[in-house]
C-alpha cells in the first residue's frame, strides 16, 4: 500500500505528460509533504518524516516548476 501513491502518480505523469497532470501531480506532493510535517514531533519517525516530506516537497517543486516553464 506504501507505493500505491507513487505508482499511480507516475503513471498518471507518463501517460498524460500534460501542465494539468504535472501540476496535480505536484498538489499531491506537496499534500504528502504537508502531512508528514506533525510527524516530525515524534522522535520515533523524526527521520522517515524528514526524508520522505523533503523528498516530496521537492519533486512538488521541481513538477510545478516543469509544469509552468511549458517544458515536457
Amino acid at each position: 500500500m506504501l507505493g500505491a501513491r507513487p505508482v499511480a502518480q507516475h503513471a498518471l505523469v507518463l501517460t498524460r505528460p500534460d501542465g494539468a497532470s504535472l501540476r496535480l501531480a505536484a498538489a499531491v506532493d506537496g499534500l504528502h509533504a504537508a502531512s508528514m510535517l506533525p510527524v516530525l514531533a515524534v522522535p520515533r519517525y523524526r527521520r522517515a518524516a524528514a526524508v520522505t516530506g523533503g523528498l516530496a516537497a521537492a519533486s512538488g517543486l521541481a513538477g510545478q516548476s516543469v509544469a509552468g516553464s511549458g517544458r515536457r
